[in-house]
């Protein structure tokens, strides 16, 4: 039974004088002046002011006691998270001999949010060195998608690179290799011949690029099909193997001898790369490689590439011999092209020019003309492949050029060697890699912060300057180190005191109030009198003020040298403000009933929406159920468990993304009981074909303005975040009444009849039945487009 609640005493000011106005006549009838300018009425209030104080702090007795208990059972507000995105740093031109080929951004390097509107600067930190090279990537060709070996290339470069669509990087169960082409020093001074840069050598050392992956979030725009919700299972079937690495890295160092040195696998011309950072996973995730390069890779011109290769460009190559010429003369454009051209090639014999003139219109007799010339006269690498491509179209591709010649390429591959086993993460679509791109957080970092000094007294508190402290969500360790003394000797945060001992050197830090308690001398050392104590380094920031749109990160605080400029290509996200009390105190009976385990279904749900460094709008529980073979549907399996979870996201159609259903398998996946099978899906949505209506409208009202205050209203209250009866998103699998759709079109003001009402689902047939049934797990979906409201006066 619910347990009795004591009474408070709720009496305001206007309550207490109202109160001690009508005593008066009881206990003291003389006094008949009950007037404000009346001395004794003045006394009253100044009573009635102070006696409300008092209630006011006794009235809060409980909710302090109720704080006091949470702090007992070890239950705190969690602290503020920091928004995390990838910042691509832009390098000057850098294009003279002497101008450095790597470029390095210190770590901690910080870039503040360029808007004018914001009330404080919003400061991301990268959080490593970035090697930076000053090159671009000039080429990337994949296994072509269909059955076969050939390639596909996803870029075009003309004055920078442009990558053409999603793709896919290769084929799992073959053997075809990616190709990637880095392009040394991208900009070239005016003027300088190319033997002036015949020194460059792409450096020694890591090359770090960027795998930019395709995010369901991705694919929910307006209008575009609903993408297939991210489904999990966790654990992973290959959870606790050693990870098998599935593609080879290769660099090519074979000079510039084409086609033959490229492609043989005798030659020995490429040279195995380590790889010392791969968070993508053999690319089956966004992330980075950084790839540790020898010195010798050698570039080669694209125009060497072998046939196959230069086939998936999409052009022909510009001939090297007699033999390539001859086979390019029937090309579209060519012979016509050639004409006033034979003499550069070669042609010195006044009669062999009006030869090759008068057989201009025939590829037979120019090819038998060509034939009867002494061997090697022709010469076509004579003319520059500008001009090449000024002959026929045939010959221009999309590659970086100087103008006269295509550029000189360093070659990668990567070719997949290793099987997968059923169940392991395969690749996945990608959007684009990127080169001079580092991971950063919302944080600025403070160092040598004097906190003041010891006093020898127990449990003495000192306050940090600036907060609140970021807390890495994964492992609950703060971003803060802590030294005492004139050694500097290290003292070791904790939550509490618990199990500490009289000389162990341990602090509580509070990262919300930026308070640090040391020890009383029973549970923690008492530091000496007069000690130096300071936070030699500290990390500050956190909230959802991080959380801003892409190409907003944008202003580099103070000076790098030779960086030009820096923003963010994906929006920052992750970034949540510290735990309010009343969020405290709501989790707590949630964290009480747990306690660590998840039993039921609610109790996952309660869990997931704790995932450390994630933010899930809400999530729901499909008890006995599991993913089936088509996407979106469920089969009954005793023992199985599905969580749906609903990610705090802007897109239309909020899913989670494949990071975020790993994280939150590795929060639940310790907690669950060894018997429980889990799986981690995102939400299926059910589109609203269709709602329609005829809307009275009351005299003197504007019809376009309330015609738009009404979308806003139906938007909002089928919408998954902010909609259903409580405003506070729809719940999952709840049926739409029509019912509450007429009170939430009949509370626009000005809005007086509604007349057939009628709203359709995706993939049932138009009916008016009152109760429209959502399937278990699944949201609904109401676009603009779907809204056909018909409004007129009434």
């Amino acid at each position: 039974m619910t347990l009795p609640r004591p009474i408070l005493d709720s009496r305001t000011f206007a309550d207490l004088v109202a109160e001690a106005r009508e005593r008066i006549p009881r206990y003291t009838p003389e006094w008949t002046n009950f007037n404000d300018s009346d001395p004794g009425m003045t006394l009253v209030k100044l009573h009635a002011w102070m006696t409300e104080t008092i209630l006011h702090e006794l009235n809060r007795v409980p909710d302090l006691n109720y704080v006091k208990f949470l702090d007992l059972l070890g239950i705190h507000a969690d602290a503020a998270t920091a928004a995390r995105t990838e910042l691509g740093f832009e390098l000057e031109k850098l294009d003279k001999p002497q101008d450095p080929l790597s470029v390095p951004v210190p770590l901690h390097t910080q870039v503040a949010v360029e808007d004018p509107d914001l009330e404080s600067e919003v400061v991301f930190e990268t959080d490593r060195t970035l090697p930076g090279l000053n090159a671009h990537i000039g080429a990337m060709l994949v296994p072509n998608p269909a059955s076969g070996p050939g390639h596909t290339m996803v870029t075009r470069y003309e004055d920078s690179l442009q990558w053409l669509h999603g793709f896919m990087p290769f084929d799992p169960a073959a053997t075809t290799p990616i190709y990637l082409g880095l392009l040394l020093r991208p900009f070239l001074a005016s003027g300088l011949a190319a033997d002036a840069y015949a020194q460059d050598r792409l450096p020694a050392g890591p090359l770090d690029i960027y795998v930019d992956a395709i995010e369901v979030s991705d694919l929910s725009e307006p209008g575009a099909p609903l993408p297939d919700p991210p489904a999990f299972a966790c654990p992973p079937p290959l959870a606790g193997r050693q990870a098998v690495a599935h593609l080879r890295w290769q660099v090519y160092t074979g000079g510039r001898g084409g086609a033959g040195s490229f492609s043989d696998p005798a030659a020995g011309n490429w040279r195995e790369l380590a790889l010392s950072l791969d968070t993508t996973v053999d690319l089956s995730r966004s992330g980075h490689l950084v790839l540790e390069l020898p010195a010798g890779a050698t570039p080669l011109d694209p125009g060497l590439l072998p046939d196959d290769l230069f086939d998936a460009i999409g052009a022909v190559p510009v001939p090297r011999d007699t033999a390539d010429l001859l086979e390019v003369l029937g090309e579209p454009g060519v012979l016509e092209g050639l004409a006033g051209q034979w003499e550069a090639l070669g042609v010195e014999d006044p009669d062999d020019l009006l030869a090759f003139d008068a057989c201009s219109e025939s590829v037979a007799e120019t090819r038998a003309k060509i034939q009867s010339l002494p061997e090697d006269q022709l010469d076509p690498t004579a003319l520059p492949y500008a001009a090449w491509v000024q002959i026929s179209s045939v010959f221009a591709v999309p590659l970086p050029g100087d103008g006269t010649n295509l550029r000189e390429l360093y070659w990668f591959r990567a070719t997949p060697f290793t099987p997968y086993a059923s169940g392991e993460p395969g690749p996945v679509p990608l959007h684009s890699l990127a080169l001079n791109t580092v991971p950063a957080t919302q944080a600025a970092t403070r160092l040598e912060d004097n906190l003041g000094r010891t006093n020898g007294r127990p449990g003495q508190v000192l306050a940090l300057p600036r907060t609140p402290v970021l807390v890495d969500p994964a492992t609950g360790e703060p971003a803060l180190g802590l030294r005492v003394g004139d050694q500097g000797a290290a003292w070791e945060l904790r939550p509490d005191f618990f199990g500490s001992g009289p000389e162990d050197r341990h602090a509580v830090l509070d990262p919300v109030a930026g308070t640090i308690g040391f020890g009383d001398g029973l549970h923690g050392l008492v530091p000496e009198a007069g000690q130096l104590v300071l936070a030699a380094s500290s990390r500050i920031g956190g909230g959802e003020i991080g959380n801003v749109p892409p190409g907003t990160i944008t202003r580099i605080k103070g000076r790098i040298r030779n960086v030009k400029a820096v923003s963010n290509s994906r929006a920052a996200s992750g970034g949540s403000p510290v735990e309010s009390l009343e969020q405290v105190i709501h989790r707590a009976p949630q964290l009480l009933r747990i306690g660590g385990i998840p039993h039921t279904g609610q109790d996952f749900a309660d869990l997931a929406l704790r995932t450390p460094g994630h933010r899930f709008h809400s999530a729901h529980t499909l008890p006995r159920l599991v993913p089936g073979d088509t996407p979106g549907s469920f089969v009954q399996k005793d023992g199985a468990l599905t969580v749906v979870v609903l990610p705090a996201s802007d897109m239309p159609a909020p899913q989670p993304t494949a990071e975020a259903l790993r994280a939150l398998c590795a929060w639940l996946e310790p907690r669950r009981l060894v018997t429980t099978e889990l799986h981690l899906v995102g939400p299926q949505y059910t589109r609203v074909e269709r709602l329609g209506a005829r809307i009275g409208v009351r005299t003197g009202h504007d019809l376009s303005a309330v015609a738009e205050e009404l979308y806003a209203a139906l938007l909002d209250f089928l919408h998954p975040l902010r909609g259903g009866p409580e405003h506070t998103g729809w719940p999952f699998g709840y049926d739409i009444l029509l019912g509450d759709v007429y009170d939430v079109m009949l509370a626009v003001p000005g809005v007086h009849r509604v007349r057939n009402l009628s709203l359709v689902l995706a993939g049932t047939e138009p009916t008016a039945p009152d109760v429209i049934p959502l399937a278990p797990g699944h949201l609904p979906l109401l676009m603009r487009e779907a809204i056909d409201v018909v409004s007129g006066y009434e």
